[in-house]
């Protein structure tokens, strides 16, 4: 199994921060051992939310980080200090990934799809999620990882893709979407399932 760790931080001004972000993720980088990716909300909802990413292999590996890093005084003051400028308290999360390969590299943008699994259906929806990632992969040609919250909502489940460019967003949206593809029939009938 692979776990997605994200850690998201909503800035009052990110313009002025992304210095400051850089550092915060380079630290972390170098404190674990393990990649640390920072992203950007942009063209949605909450523009100005930074989120931190990570890939593990096992939950004690993680721990074991995130305990060096709040012990590590090189990361707990300057990120403390960071807090003025938040707009809120951070929020994490913490993926279990079902399906799909992870990325070599850092896409430039990633679409987020989320869904919650009805009440008594999660094995279905589970394994319906899976079938949906598939279907998306064939028709838009890009990686889809599926995954689970192992935190947060029970049930919660997110589609993972990531894009290089906005007009590799919009080829995909478009191919997704199309008249003859029969996506939104392969959708309808997902088992009642989310």
């Amino acid at each position: 199994m692979t776990y997605l760790y994200m850690r998201e931080v909503p800035l009052t001004s990110l313009g002025t921060q992304l210095d400051r972000v850089e550092a915060e993720r380079a630290t972390a980088e170098r404190l674990t051992g393990n990649q640390v990716t920072s992203w950007r909300n942009v063209y949605s909802a909450r523009a100005g939310t930074v989120t931190f990413t990570s890939w593990w292999p096992k939950l004690s590996a993680l721990e074991e980080a995130v305990d060096a890093l709040w012990a590590n005084p090189g990361y707990r003051e300057p990120t403390e200090q960071g807090r003025n400028v938040a707009e809120g308290a951070p929020d994490e999360e913490l993926l279990q990934i079902i399906y799909g390969d992870i990325p070599s590299s850092a896409p430039r943008y990633v679409r987020t799809l989320t869904g919650l699994c009805a009440p008594e259906r999660h094995e279905i929806a589970i394994a319906t999620g899976v079938e949906i990632a598939k279907k998306a992969e064939a028709l838009i040609g890009s990686t889809v990882q599926f995954a689970q919250s192992l935190t947060g909502s029970l049930g919660l489940v997110h589609w993972l893709t990531g894009y290089d460019s906005l007009a590799d967003l919009q080829e995909a949206v478009e191919k997704f979407t199309g008249v003859t593809s029969g996506w939104l029939y392969y959708h309808d009938r997902s088992n009642n399932a989310f």
